[in-house]
């Protein structure tokens, strides 16, 4: 994964030599680049290498263990298992007794080897003229049918890298959104973001240690499995988008595997919650499991009453529950601005904004009662008892993150203060981002951004400030109002939030304005 990392790198470096503009402007110059792609960085890289067994060295290696004294004998049960199969099933026992069931890992070429001396002690087994040169020559068309296998894997995980490749391109180079859009491919350009970063270190260590994987995310991906893992192909099938500004740390599972690193995030982590009310964990679906759970129950330790949130994308609400449970997450980022429609933002203010108007919820249903606390004497304490009712883990939704494009990019300007009263309108936690509430007519990139924000005299003279004061004030005075009701008409979307006990209620009526939203208000 690094050698074609470091390949492409090159490849932007030395495009004009290539023969190949440093311009993108169509879908056509994207297929011209992955033509370069093709013949200058696959081709010379010859990465097959690190799938195939080398046929000439097993070869040797066999046919010394052949000469040895102390031969290794096949087993007896082996001997009849061998005899049984055949077709398929023969060559799939032979490739398991040859190379044994351990995974492989691609870290260097002809890295899958055969066990000589079993491998020997196989082929006197089969041979038929017990002769050296014979059984060599029937390992040479084992290993031959063998490697077809791992060639064939070889060219499915090429395509894939080089599609990953090429969708990349055109969404960096064709995508005005991108910041990549309209720029040459050189050094500062490079045709995809490289996925490793080299540092240098005082010590002479091995180059291989010195190319640290960089961190990121893969869309689609399980959460739980660690894409930077021995196993893992995602960095050689570029597969993550990747953060160029931060190294993915070794963790391991447990603090015994990297004993340095867990304490030395220990003690951040507790300084973190001595000085902070509260977590934010920026995607959490990243984050091994196991080591926020660690983490997190130290900080809580120093920090009982520690607010969690967390962006935590999975796709898949029983994985969201999995993070939610063991990890003890307060609320989950949720984007108003993931909504391309009004039907769409009345269905998220639905999903977030509370119970339904007239539930049969923990008012109407409690009764009082009593529990016993084991923990303090087996002690008995009145109370109002109600049923456990389930429900979606709890949300902070924002009405803009610094991952989304404004209001002017995505949908309209106008659309920003619906949006924001709309998100305001939830029964949840609500949350927004610099920039949108003073109308910034595009996203600041949090990477490659290096201008300050202005200091502002009065934020509340500037653009949406002194309604946004408004709305945030409704939405502390109505935090009891738990009870919620949407309806989307058009382009319209009402929000009404009563009170379960007093049936007090607000009502908000928000016109939205996506593109192509009618204009009559």
């Amino acid at each position: 994964a690094y050698e074609l990392d470091a390949a492409l790198t090159q490849f932007s470096r030395y495009l004009s030599d290539l023969g190949l503009d440093r311009m993108v402007h169509s879908v056509a110059d994207v297929d011209r680049l992955m033509d370069g792609v093709a013949t200058h960085v696959f081709k010379p890289l010859r990465l097959w290498q690190f799938y195939v067994i080398d046929v000439e060295a097993a070869l040797a290696s066999v046919g010394d263990a052949w000469d040895a004294t102390a031969t290794e004998q096949l087993e007896v049960e082996d001997c009849d298992t061998l005899v049984k199969l055949s077709g398929d099933a023969r060559t799939e026992w032979q490739r398991t007794y040859m190379l044994g069931d351990r995974a492989h890992a691609m870290g260097t070429r002809f890295g899958r080897t055969i066990d000589a001396g079993r491998t020997a002690a196989m082929l006197r087994a089969l041979s038929s003229d017990g002769t050296k040169d014979g059984a060599l020559a029937q390992l040479r068309a084992l290993l031959d049918l063998l490697n077809l296998a791992y060639y064939r894997e070889y060219d499915a995980d090429v395509a894939t890298a080089q599609k990953n490749i090429g969708e990349r391109v055109k969404y960096e180079r064709l995508d005005n959104g991108s910041w990549k859009f309209g720029k040459p491919i050189d050094d500062d350009y490079k045709i995809v973001d490289p996925l490793f970063t080299t540092v240098d270190t005082r010590e002479d260590v091995n180059d291989d240690r010195r190319h640290l994987a960089n961190n990121g995310w893969i869309w689609g991906g399980n959460p739980l499995d660690n894409f930077a893992g021995a196993q893992s192909k995602a960095y050689l099938l570029r597969e993550v988008i990747v953060w160029g500004d931060c190294v993915k740390l070794n963790y391991g599972t447990q603090p015994a595997d990297n004993p340095w690193l867990w304490e030395h995030m220990r003690q951040y982590t507790l300084g973190m919650a001595r000085a902070f009310h509260g977590f934010r964990i920026d995607n959490c679906h990243s984050t091994p499991i196991e080591l926020a759970e660690y983490l997190l129950d130290e900080a809580r330790r120093t920090n009982p009453n520690l607010y969690v949130i967390a962006e935590l994308f999975t796709g898949s609400e029983s994985t969201d529950r999995v993070f939610v449970q063991r990890l003890g997450i307060n609320s989950l980022i949720r984007e108003a601005m993931q909504a391309w429609d009004a039907h769409e933002m009345s269905r998220l203010a639905h999903r977030h904004g509370g119970r339904p108007i007239g539930s049969l919820a923990l008012d109407c249903l409690g009764e009082p009662g009593f529990f016993t606390d084991d923990a303090h004497g087996g002690t008995r304490i009145n109370g109002i008892v109600a049923p456990l009712s389930g429900s979606l883990p709890h949300a902070m939704f924002f009405d803009c993150t610094h991952d989304n494009e404004t209001p002017a990019q995505k949908r309209t300007m106008e659309d920003a203060l619906p949006n924001t009263a709309i998100v305001a309108m939830t029964a949840c936690a609500s949350g927004s981002t610099r920039g949108y509430d003073e109308l910034y007519p595009r996203l600041l990139n949090v990477v490659h951004e290096h201008r300050q924000y202005a200091a502002l005299d009065d934020p509340l003279k500037v653009g949406l400030g002194a309604a946004k004061a408004k709305i945030n004030r409704l939405h502390r005075e109505i935090a009891a109002f738990q009870e919620v009701h949407v309806h989307h008409e058009s382009d319209y979307v009402t929000v009404h939030r009563v009170h379960p006990v007093t049936r007090e209620g607000v009502l908000m009526v928000a016109h939205c304005a996506f593109h192509g939203a009618s204009e009559t208000a």
